[in-house]
């Protein structure tokens, strides 16, 4: 059983990059429940960070960050502790690779593997076992949203979920309102503060960690699949019902 499966998470896709057998990339999780994916990319800003964590402890919500590792280090370095801090918060830890490096013919499988494994020593090593065990969670994005072939290929062989976004409102589609079950991208950044800080505001969608959306989205459709047996389990015996009784 792969870690994906091993945490009760199901793939979901609006659309393929690839054709079979790579692994999706989800874009977005469909689904009526009133819930977003909030998902933070990078950490060149150690301040911002800690700014960033102390909007969201403040206001009650998570998110996933995929961390640069080479920001993790720099970040724990300038405030020891925060790495801890911010999984302890109940925020999760995705793949962002070790330098945030274009794609280039360097970009081999295996290279990508070894440098998962050394971004997984590294958050390993800041956590400490029962942090990482709790915090690091089997999702991967690329940098620049190049899921390259090399790139997928990578995560199939390292059991890790493909994670894009299709709603990024400091770069690609400024404007463009929140709906339900969107991947929504920030950075760790002072221009997206201000961002965090509207979250707060939010009454009818709340920010979520995106094993929260999946794993709400798939309790939800299992309870709507029970409900739907259970009425058609009365409704069958109602109509038992019509059938004359033996006097």
């Amino acid at each position: 059983m792969s870690r994906v499966e091993d945490q009760g998470i199901f793939r979901l896709s609006e659309t393929r990059l690839l054709d079979e057998p790579y692994p999706e990339v989800i874009r977005s999780v469909p689904t009526i429940l009133p819930y977003f994916a909030l998902t933070i990319d990078d950490g060149y800003d150690a301040d911002s960070l800690v700014e960033i964590l102390n909007i969201m402890e403040e206001n009650n919500f998570n998110g996933t960050f995929f961390m640069i590792g080479r920001c993790s280090i720099r970040a724990e370095i300038a405030y020891p502790g925060i790495m801890k801090r911010l999984a302890e918060n109940g925020n999760e830890l995705g793949y962002h690779t070790i330098t945030h490096g274009r794609p280039d013919g360097g970009w081999t499988v295996d290279w990508l593997i070894g440098d998962h494994k050394g971004w997984l020593g590294y958050h390993k090593e800041m956590l400490g076992d029962d942090l990482f065990k709790k915090a690091v969670k089997p999702y991967a994005r690329a940098p620049w949203g190049n899921f390259s072939r090399p790139f997928l290929r990578m995560c199939e062989a390292q059991n890790l979920l493909p994670v894009s976004w299709n709603n990024d409102p400091g770069s690609y589609n400024r404007g463009q309102e929140m709906e339900t079950g969107d991947i929504f991208l920030l950075h760790v950044r002072e221009d997206d503060l201000r961002y965090f800080r509207e979250f707060s505001k939010y009454s009818e969608i709340k920010p979520v960690t995106l094993s929260y959306l999946l794993k709400s989205e798939k309790n939800y459709q299992i309870a709507l699949q029970f409900s739907n047996l259970k009425n058609n389990h009365h409704e069958g015996n109602q109509g038992n019902q019509a059938f004359p009784q033996k006097e």
